[in-house]
């Protein structure tokens, strides 16, 4: 079974839109997406919150207005976890992508590190810390705090932080995986680099590679560390803007439409064929304001689909 709920909420980066994200999801189609492989499908609509101010756009949330978000990421903890104890696969809808903090820290905090896998298909690393951080901005920090990274700034709320959404039961740094990566700031890179056994395909590699040799790479990756279920994590910034203008932080030279779909359909091959198991899905930073005819909705509807097991001819 798969349960969605939606996270309106898009204070965790520089611009307001991405809280719209959920509802232009459902209007693309996302509850089919589901189809080929989800014997029922079930919504729990968007979270209910008690606060989402309008405010301008602007970088520093983690100092300029935390407890909104952290309330608010909270409730998101809440809810994934209950899904995760009924034993159902949580998707979330977002938002912006400091929601994966609550998301996959839900399955963390009941489950614990073993044996789970992060894939984080994105242009971006977000593994910043508030010491590593040019903008502040949470959207940036969500893996640091998976894997419970310390701080010297901002301490005391960024260990409060870490802690309620994993319960302390921090993600292994050797079981981390990003495909897509183009824009990662100097900070992150050198976490990343320190990080013994975790997998990056950035776009360089990629075009040397090709999607498929990339993928049968971390395949591997995951075989040898022993990761049976993996939590992905899906940011349409990924894909080039031309094809997914309707986000807040485009990066030119992305995934191309088939590039997104053949990893789609590589995993869903390895997911369904009972080699790994799906543990959870975030698709994130959806922005109709930034949008055209709501094209970035539906092509994360799409890769959705073929993740779930749509194919071009059909079923077996």
């Amino acid at each position: 079974m798969v349960e969605l709920v939606g996270y309106p909420v898009d204070l965790g980066g520089p611009l307001r839109g991405s809280a719209m994200g959920p509802n232009a999801l459902r209007y693309a189609g996302i509850l089919n997406a589901f189809a080929p492989a989800a014997s029922e499908v079930v919504d729990h609509k968007d979270l209910p919150l008690d606060s989402h101010p309008e405010l301008p756009s602007t970088e520093g949330n983690f100092e300029l207005f935390p407890t909104l978000i952290f309330d608010a990421l909270k409730s998101l903890n809440q809810m994934v976890g209950s899904i995760v104890e009924r034993g159902a696969t949580p998707v979330t809808l977002g938002g912006d992508h400091s929601l994966t903090m609550a998301s996959m820290g839900s399955y963390l905090k009941q489950h614990g590190p073993e044996g789970v896998g992060l894939l984080w298909i994105d242009a971006h690393a977000d593994i910043n810390t508030p010491d590593t951080s040019p903008s502040q901005n949470i959207h940036g920090m969500t893996i640091g705090s998976l894997l419970g990274l310390s701080t010297q700034q901002s301490a005391d709320r960024w260990d409060i932080w870490k802690r309620e959404f994993t319960g302390g039961h921090y993600l292994h740094p050797s079981h981390v995986s990003w495909i897509g990566l183009r824009d990662v700031d100097p900070g992150e890179a050198a976490t990343i680099r320190s990080m013994d056994g975790a997998f990056v395909a950035d776009m360089p590699t990629i075009d040397l590679n090709g999607i498929g040799r990339t993928f049968e790479n971390w395949l591997q990756w995951a075989q040898d560390r022993k990761i049976s279920k993996i939590w992905v994590s899906f940011d349409v910034d990924v894909l080039d803007p031309v094809l997914a203008p309707g986000t807040g932080t485009t990066v030119r030279g992305g995934l191309t439409y088939r590039e997104a779909h053949l990893l789609a359909e590589l995993l869903s091959n390895v997911i369904h064929g009972q080699n790994l198991n799906l543990v959870g899905l975030d698709i994130v930073e959806v922005s109709p304001l930034l949008d055209l005819k709501n094209e970035t909705a539906r092509m994360a509807v799409e890769w959705v689909g073929s993740l779930f097991g749509k194919k071009v001819m059909g079923p077996e």
